[in-house]
């Protein structure tokens, strides 16, 4: 019987939804049934492709041998560092520390400054083939004699995960690194 290591606890944080078993090993039912049932508790599905026994060996092939004749290529490679921006965000009584606390004085509701909003996350798949984006909602607001311009700072973070912080404030000890103005 397969136990899972106490390790595995980060797989039920990750966005991983699908198990695929390659090469000839991939193949045992017994394999196959075992990881089932022990990642099933995390909501996790395992596959195996009808050709998974070549999988390893075709891919090598055509990573190592042709791929310099194929257009169409997409590798991926994981994210290096966290990036995101520092934003007020709507505030909540059960999420947000007191001190945060502000007034927006053109709209009148309470807000949490100082909130660091994460964009892109370490260890994210970027696809050699396609650009990568993220996308946040922000509340600008505009007055009729205001400027019209402005900018958003993007900050790196490339620590360990539990140590991501979630409050600009508790970042600034060299933490994170404004990486575009």
């Amino acid at each position: 019987m397969l136990t899972p290591p106490a390790k595995w606890s980060y797989v039920s944080e990750s966005n991983c939804q699908v198990i695929f078993l390659v090469g000839g090993f991939g193949e045992s039912p017994y394999l196959q049934s075992q990881l089932e049932e022990n990642i099933g508790y995390f909501g996790l599905k395992v596959h195996r492709p009808s050709t998974s026994w070549t999988a390893v060996v075709r891919g090598a092939v055509i990573y190592g041998v042709e791929k310099e004749t194929i257009k169409n290529l997409t590798t991926v490679t994981p994210c290096l560092h966290d990036y995101g921006i520092r934003a007020a965000t709507q505030w909540s009584d059960a999420k947000n520390d007191p001190r945060d606390q502000v007034l927006n004085e053109y709209t009148g509701t309470l807000m949490a400054a100082g909130q660091m909003l994460w964009l892109l996350n370490k260890g994210d798949a970027i696809f050699s083939t396609k650009p990568m984006n993220a996308e946040r909602d922000l509340d600008v607001v505009l007055t009729a004699d205001g400027d019209r311009t402005g900018q958003i700072t993007i900050y790196r973070f490339s620590g360990e995960e539990e140590d991501r912080p979630t409050l600009y404030y508790n970042a600034r000890q060299g933490k994170i690194f404004i990486t575009r103005r």
